[in-house]
């Protein structure tokens, strides 16, 4: 609920190449469908200040009270301070990233998942990663052309 970013990620992503991305995944009008004159529905949605529970109220007026200020959408690039954030459960069912995304490419040649696994160590060759130190059930060493790390809690 409370934001800091500022716009250290919109430098780095090049926002206005993300756009189409953003559209993809919200369903809650405002500064993405502004730009782009779109109605997108998808997973994401922002609950309204009306559908708050008691203490999502309370932390809010705490933090307002504390001298946070309001930011009305946590995806603008210039978002800061404290405000509802755009969530993935529609219809008050959550959808995780493993059934909104995974679940459509697990069957790729050129993707492993490895759950309940430790990465000991990041191996590189001249600065890029070739290779991971694993646990799981055992130490190995897992090769790679591309290597993404995730980290669910």
């Amino acid at each position: 609920m409370i934001s800091s970013c500022g716009r250290a990620w919109a430098n780095r992503l090049e926002l206005r190449g993300s756009f189409a991305i953003f559209q993809k995944i919200r369903n809650r009008p405002g500064f993405f469908r502004r730009l782009s004159r779109r109605r997108w529905s998808n997973y994401c949605a922002q609950i309204s200040k009306i559908k708050w529970s008691r203490s999502q109220k309370g932390f809010f007026e705490s933090a307002i009270n504390l001298g946070y200020r309001e930011t009305r959408d946590m995806n603008y690039p210039d978002a800061s301070g404290v405000g509802p954030f755009p969530c993935n459960n529609p219809n008050g069912i959550r959808i995780s990233t493993a059934v909104g995304h995974l679940s459509q490419a697990r069957h790729r040649l050129n993707l492993t998942v490895s759950p309940n696994s430790t990465v000991n160590k990041i191996i590189l060759d001249k600065q890029k990663v070739s290779s991971l130190e694993v646990e799981s059930g055992g130490v190995h060493t897992s090769h790679g052309e591309n290597v993404v790390l995730a980290q669910v809690l």
